[in-house]
């Protein structure tokens, strides 16, 4: 054996030998709270919305600074021989002799360099109302802006406390499809040695199998559905697709107490969405004053300094101030179409407000009906499973006892497991539903899932 293949059976045993095995990562371990709190921080889309909400806040500043003057600065530099710039850059840098004015110079000039520094104020005195509607338009949207982020935001909440939801409810659901298909293997083993004794007959055994074979099914679609909704959450708490997360304390949110009655009335106070409308809304009129403006006066007035030299030395200094009117007397009816179009606008939303207030009280109302009906199932769904864990206890002891085939005890069995399922489900869903409602009334928000 050559010395390279010495020292290369060497590092492999340093590497694979001595070496400490690599720990996979360690699973990030998440409660209700801290999910919320951690989606608020990532998630992408929230992310999205919080940009829009600074572009509509840029836009303010936007109009503010078109309010004020501008000042600007310029330097240019010119060499010419046209006898119209040639006398003018005379006359600015006050140069102009007597000899210049002789016919055959003005008409035969030489070339002129001309250095012009300048210095400009503009300031717009009235411009029909444009500026401030437009002003006062940029600041209701940066508002509905910052609203549509609140109700974002809350989505976001129902969307994690559903996904969360969902993942220990697959768990839970998980576990107890687990123990019904030991339940069905162990029935199987049994209906088997039956069989063998000739106490059971081979329909028997086959309907043990199927039974059995269901279980393994219905725990597969289980681990499945888990696997979606953890995929789901990691989207919406901003993480990678193979981020490993462990959910440490089943969800839970405190019941709601108030009536639908108060409920709506607190939603037409504080739905972020609602709010964003009105926002849109009250933009529009400005929108209607701003295109309105086209057909005012507009005034101006500018002031400008300026120094003209052969060389770059600034001197000569000249000063302007001017003012500026302007009237709007045709634009071929486009003026005209965008006052109309604003107009239009702003009834189109005023529609749009009046749908969106039933619609929020309607949204209430089946959020409120469905909670309802919810934990009253979870109630419900409850004593079925006590009923159905009574009853396949009786089915058991009266097949050990030779009173009953195994179809009525695999029939007893897959009651209990389907009211084990049903009771689970109904459990997670009051928890959904008592959030939807929170969300339709605007109430949702980090600290009501403080557990």
């Amino acid at each position: 054996m050559n010395s390279t293949h010495l020292f290369r059976t060497a590092f492999a045993i340093i590497i694979f030998g001595i070496a400490p095995p690599l720990h996979a990562q360690e699973p990030m371990k998440l409660d209700l709270y801290r999910a919320v709190g951690l989606a608020l921080q990532q998630n992408r889309v929230l992310a999205s919305e919080r940009a829009s909400a600074d572009v509509a806040h840029a836009r303010v500043k936007q109009y503010q600074g078109m309010l004020m003057p501008r000042v600007s600065a310029s330097s240019s530099a010119a060499r010419s021989n046209s006898p119209m710039n040639t006398f003018s850059y005379k006359l600015l840098q006050q140069h102009l002799q007597p000899s210049d004015l002789s016919t055959f110079t003005l008409n035969n000039p030489s070339y002129v360099t001309n250095y012009q520094t300048k210095l400009t104020v503009e300031a717009p005195i009235y411009e029909g109302g444009a500026l401030w509607a437009g002003k006062d338009r940029a600041e209701q949207m940066a508002d509905a802006a910052d609203s549509g982020v609140r109700a974002n935001t809350q989505q976001l909440i129902f969307q994690v406390v559903r996904a969360y939801a969902q993942v220990f409810e697959a768990d839970t659901q998980k576990s107890a499809a687990k123990s019904a298909l030991d339940a069905a293997r162990h029935h199987l083993k049994t209906t088997r040695i039956m069989a063998q004794k000739g106490t059971a007959i081979k329909s028997d055994v086959m309907d043990a199998e199927v039974s059995a074979l269901n279980a393994k099914i219905r725990l597969h679609r289980i681990e499945n559905r888990r696997e979606k909704a953890m995929d789901q959450l990691r989207r919406l708490l901003g993480l990678g697709v193979s981020s490993p997360l462990r959910l440490t304390r089943s969800p839970s949110i405190p019941a709601v107490s108030d009536s639908p009655k108060k409920l709506v009335t607190q939603a037409q106070a504080r739905r972020p969405d609602l709010i964003a409308l009105q926002k849109r809304l009250e933009a529009s009129r400005a929108s209607i004053s701003e295109a309105r403006a086209d057909f005012m006066p507009h005034v101006g007035v500018m002031a400008t300094q300026e120094w003209n030299n052969n060389t770059l030395a600034p001197k000569n200094p000249n000063t302007t101030i001017a003012g500026k009117v302007t009237f709007n007397l045709f634009a071929g009816g486009s003026d005209k179409a965008a006052w109309d179009a604003a107009q239009a606008q702003h009834v189109r939303l005023q529609y749009q407000l009046e749908d969106k207030k039933q619609e929020i009280h309607d949204e209430i109302m089946d959020a409120w009906r469905s909670m309802q009906e919810a934990a009253s199932r979870a109630a419900e769904q409850q004593q079925a499973l006590d009923q159905a864990r009574e009853s396949l206890r009786i089915h058991a002891l009266r097949y050990r006892h030779g009173l009953e085939r195994v179809t009525d005890l695999l029939s007893a069995q897959a009651r209990m497991d389907h009211a084990r399922a049903s009771a689970i489900h109904a459990r997670f869903d009051t928890i959904i539903s008592t959030a939807h409602l929170m969300l339709a009334a605007g109430t949702l928000t980090p600290e009501a899932v403080h557990e």
